[in-house]
């Protein structure tokens, strides 16, 4: 009875594993498919951080997005050379580069909002609130 039991375990172990990823790639690929903004995940998450935190030093944002600063650079090349994120010295200390957004930065991130917005309405339309409250409570739990 008990082996039965944790091979049954194990077969829904498998089952939400492979869920949890074909969810992942459908995200990505309606993600990829609607986004009118040409920007990835990573770096909407950026300029988010700017926006409510204010000027950051990249090493920050690394540690932030838990990516290396060498992907930091990666991904704010495309938006320094956007205009949509500005680089400064520190008033602080002249040796210290922060990085702030932009107005324009300001005016994409809310366009990656609203597409984001309805992306997930999209997804997630199918459930009740109640649903939904249950399955943040659980995938919460995970964490």
């Amino acid at each position: 009875m008990q082996v039965e039991m944790e091979n049954l375990k194990l077969e829904y172990y498998l089952k939400l594993f492979r869920t949890f990823e074909i969810l992942e790639r459908k995200w990505i690929k309606d993600w990829n498919q609607n986004n009118q903004v040409g920007l990835s995940k990573s770096h909407i998450r950026i300029l988010g951080i700017l926006n409510d935190k204010g000027p950051q030093r990249p090493s920050k944002l690394a540690e932030d997005l838990n990516i290396t600063t060498g992907g930091i650079t990666l991904l704010t090349k495309k938006m320094l050379d956007d205009g949509y994120i500005i680089r400064s010295e520190s008033h602080r200390d002249r040796r210290v580069v922060q990085l702030e957004i932009s107005d324009s930065g300001k005016d994409i991130l809310s366009t990656a909002q609203e597409e984001i917005n309805r992306l997930m309405e999209n997804m997630f339309n199918k459930m009740t609130l109640e649903e939904m409250q249950t399955m943040a409570a659980l995938l919460n739990k995970l964490l």
